[in-house]
C-alpha cells in the first residue's frame, strides 16, 4: 500500500487515474486495518483522494480525506 500511496501522482501525471484508483481500491479494502499502520493506510486515503478529486468524484475524495484525517 506504501508503494501505491507513493505512486499517485505518477498516475495522475500520465493521466493513468483510473488504474490508481482501482489499485487503491482494491488495496484499501483488502488490507485489515489492524494489520497496516495507521500512517500508512492514511497515506492510501490521501493518494485515492487525489484521484478521485482529479476526476470529479468529489464525494469518493470527501470520504478519503475524512477518513484519512480521523487516522
Amino acid at each position: 500500500m506504501q508503494l501505491a500511496a507513493e505512486l499517485w501522482v505518477y498516475w495522475y501525471m500520465r493521466g493513468y487515474l483510473s488504474e490508481g484508483r482501482g489499485h487503491l481500491d482494491h488495496l484499501l479494502s483488502a488490507a485489515d486495518a489492524a494489520a497496516v499502520e495507521p500512517g500508512i493506510r492514511a497515506g492510501g486515503l490521501h493518494a485515492l483522494r487525489a484521484l478521485a478529486y482529479y476526476q470529479g468524484d468529489y464525494a469518493t475524495a470527501r470520504r478519503a480525506w475524512e477518513d484519512s484525517l480521523a487516522i
